[in-house]
C-alpha cells in the first residue's frame, strides 16, 4: 500500500548536515513494513509532502521519533494509488 503524509513544519533545520541527519534517522527507522519514497518540499506553504510505501499507517509512525514530529507534525494522512505515466507510453 502507498500512502501520502503532509507535515507542517514548524522549524527548519539549520544546515544541511542537519536535514541530511533527520532524514537518516527516519530511514533508519525504517523495515521491510514501511519504506520512505519520496518527499516534495512547498517552501511557500511551508508543508511537506511524502510518499511512503507501507503495510499500514502505524508501521510509518514507527520511523518518527517525537523530536523529528515536534519539527514537522503531521498535519494530514491518506492510504493512496500510485499512477505511473510511463504506463501511458506506447511500444
Amino acid at each position: 500500500m502507498h500512502f501520502l503524509l503532509v507535515h507542517q513544519i514548524q522549524q527548519y533545520p539549520t544546515s544541511q548536515d542537519e536535514w541530511i541527519e533527520t532524514w537518516r534517522g527516519i530511514q533508519r527507522r525504517g523495515s521491510d513494513d514501511a519504506r520512505w519514497l519520496h518527499s516534495f518540499l512547498d517552501t511557500q506553504a511551508g508543508k511537506l509532502y511524502c510518499e511512503w510505501e507501507a503495510n499500514d499507517f502505524e508501521s510509518i509512525m514507527k520511523c518518527f521519533d517525537p523530536e523529528t514530529l515536534a519539527m514537522a507534525p503531521l498535519e494530514y494522512q491518506s492510504e493512496i494509488v500510485f499512477f505511473d505515466t510511463a504506463w501511458l507510453e506506447e511500444d
